[in-house]
């Protein structure tokens, strides 16, 4: 690799940058009044979020190259982060840090129990990563990281099903592929050996309240992500008057946010009877004409909506499951559905090595290896989304997959074909 090409891309992408928070008279920094990157809009924006992607991978495989192998290798199979962040989330240090001003570490230790000297070592750890900052000698202040660990909604139930559950599932996949192989069986899991049991992940939340009500607020923090293209990576507007199925909705995050944006569709959310109860409870008066909760098992067939144009959505739903169990949900799915109507799925498509952007690639990855701990589930590549459908039901075909210049998530639109018969 040529370190000065390398380095070019990052002087050329980093002018484009300047330039642009110079006409938003904006800064970057970590300090709370400073904005996410990730959130910034406006005229030349399109071209700004472009130079920030090609500035982080650059910066990533920079990074790399010069670290050496053995600083590398360290560097991939340490868990001091994860560590830190698991203790910071269980003792609720942001939450004791003011959102304004600062906090001394004798003060902050004694709100969480702790001793100054553990949590002075737990927050070296968490401010070398912008997570903290400490403004003078022998206090803590925020950073915007660390300020969101205290405001943003469903983040600690996100953190605690990476921590307690999926990071620990992660750590039997060796164990699971040992004892079954390479099995499709939701129940022969890293998950299933991290909490010594024989169900799926999913059946034992429905019967564990707390399992269950963080993977509900998961949901709804993952749903928070303003840039997973859901909105713009679909013609929802196009629709006219119809019905969006949102299958496995969890509280019905993902159809609420589309109800604000297109008041002729009305919404279906179908999930356990328990999330139901609490999505229905949980419901703004002003979209309760429009969004309704069905209690409704996916593998089960679809019953049929003859009067609408109806969109069954599968938003972070099929990179849950195994080929086998996708392919049921979808065959489930086609049961129901007429001429015109379609599936949309918004995940991850996950990128061939090295084609594309090396930040995507490790992302989709990660998510990729929680998936085989927790379900045997999958992310997939555009031609494993174009087979899937087909194990379904012949009359299921990929229609188009778009990735929308503002996301990192794609939209894979399935669509329906009456004339070609399952036998």
């Amino acid at each position: 690799m040529d370190v000065l090409k390398l380095a070019n891309t990052v002087s050329e992408s980093a002018q484009v940058i300047s330039d642009f928070l110079k006409q938003q008279n904006l800064k970057l920094s970590f300090n709370v009044e400073d904005p996410d990157v990730t959130e910034l809009s406006g005229p030349g924006a399109e071209q700004f979020h472009e130079a920030r992607r090609r500035i982080y991978d650059t910066a990533l495989t920079l990074a790399d190259l010069m670290a050496g192998d053995l600083t590398m290798l360290e560097t991939y199979n340490s868990a001091d982060i994860s560590a830190a962040v698991r203790i910071a989330s269980k003792f609720r240090f942001a939450h004791a840090v003011p959102l304004n001003g600062s906090i001394s570490y004798d003060d902050l230790a004694e709100s969480v129990g702790l001793s100054k000297f553990t949590v002075q070592r737990v927050m070296y750890t968490l401010m070398g990563v912008h997570i903290f900052h400490q403004p003078k000698p022998n206090n803590v202040a925020h950073t915007r990281l660390s300020q969101r660990l205290a405001t943003y909604k469903g983040i600690d139930a996100y953190l605690t099903m990476g921590q307690e559950y999926l990071q620990r599932s992660c750590y039997h996949i060796a164990d699971a592929l040992a004892k079954w192989g390479s099995p499709e069986d939701p129940r022969k899991t890293g998950f299933n050996i991290a909490m010594d049991t024989d169900r799926a992940i999913f059946e034992y939340a429905e019967d564990h309240k707390e399992l269950h009500s963080i993977v509900s607020g998961s949901m709804e923090y993952m749903s928070s992500y303003k840039k997973d293209g859901l909105i713009s990576g679909f013609d929802w507007e196009g629709l006219g008057d119809a019905t969006v199925v949102d299958v496995g909705g969890s509280l019905g995050h993902a159809s609420k946010r589309l109800a604000q944006q297109f008041p002729k569709l009305r919404f279906i959310v179908q999930d356990f009877e328990v999330t139901c109860q609490k999505g229905e409870a949980a419901l703004p008066d002003e979209l309760r004409s429009r969004i309704s909760f069905q209690p409704f098992n996916m593998f089960e067939p679809q019953p049929a909506l003859p009067d609408r144009k109806v969109v069954y959505l599968l938003c972070w739903i099929l990179h849950d499951w195994s080929d086998r169990e996708c392919s049921q949900i979808l065959r489930s799915i086609a049961q129901g559905m007429k001429p015109g109507d379609h599936i949309i799925i918004s995940e991850f498509v996950r990128p061939e090595p090295g084609a594309g952007s090396l930040w995507l690639e490790r992302a989709v990855s990660r998510s990729d290896t929680y998936m085989l701990s927790g379900s045997n589930g999958r992310e997939r590549t555009a031609a494993q989304f174009e087979a899937l459908p087909r194990m379904a039901d012949p009359r299921l075909r990929l229609a188009k997959i778009t990735l929308p210049s503002d996301s990192w998530t794609s939209v894979i639109e399935i669509a329906f074909d009456e004339e070609k018969k399952m036998y």
